[in-house]
């Protein structure tokens, strides 16, 4: 016997779980532009600091005690304003994979719920097209560990950031945020045949 059908419910809530997971990977995507914004200010500013220091060790300037204290109090002014605001982007992203969390266990309880309901056997028969429901879920909790690591580094990234002093090491930082090294291409081909599995149209690539 092929087994019982899913339920029509269990069903839709597969299909809503892979659309919210694919707009979370968007809603990522549109808050890492905005953080990686953010950190290249950071970095410039560390870099540009730490060059001007260099320069003032070698160099004797007219500079008076209050210019230099005033510059230093917009700089710390600067800095603490957009550390907050990359602070506050990497908490937005820790939501976002808190999200994925979420979807990943609805479709882990749609698995249990099917395995008893079938007499503790997966169903043969496909949810959609050809796909059975442990395969989404697997592939779901594939998607969300590489989400989770790559915010394992923004963390890194987000509290080392401000104090780097070298242009090599912010580079580092920078490109780490900007290519997201845990988020392979593989990911997205996964994020779309789920789609593509549950009857989702993939959205149209902007020229």
């Amino acid at each position: 016997m092929a087994g019982r059908a899913v339920s029509e419910p269990s069903t839709r809530k597969i299909k809503d779980s892979v659309a919210d997971l694919y707009n979370l990977t968007s809603r990522w995507q549109r808050l890492s532009g905005e953080g990686f914004t953010i950190a290249s200010r950071i970095a410039k500013k560390c870099i540009s600091t730490s060059i001007d220091a260099n320069a003032s060790i070698e160099v004797t300037t007219d500079r008076s005690v209050e210019e230099e204290r005033k510059e230093g109090s917009r700089y710390n002014l600067e800095m603490e304003e957009w550390c907050q605001d990359l602070t506050e982007i990497v908490k937005k992203l820790e939501h976002v994979v808190k999200k994925m969390e979420r979807i990943v266990t609805t479709l882990l309880s749609i698995c249990e719920l099917e395995w008893h309901q079938n007499g503790r056997k997966w169903r043969k028969c496909p949810v959609f097209l050809t796909w059975h429901t442990l395969r989404f879920y697997l592939v779901a909790r594939n998607v969300l560990g590489t989400y989770e690591r790559e915010m394992a580094l923004r963390r890194l990234i987000a509290s080392d950031l401000a104090h780097v002093s070298s242009r090599a090491a912010a580079m580092v930082l920078l490109s780490s945020w900007l290519y997201e090294p845990h988020i392979s291409p593989h990911t997205a081909f996964d994020l779309q045949s789920m789609l593509l599995e549950t009857g989702y149209q993939l959205p149209t690539q902007r020229q």
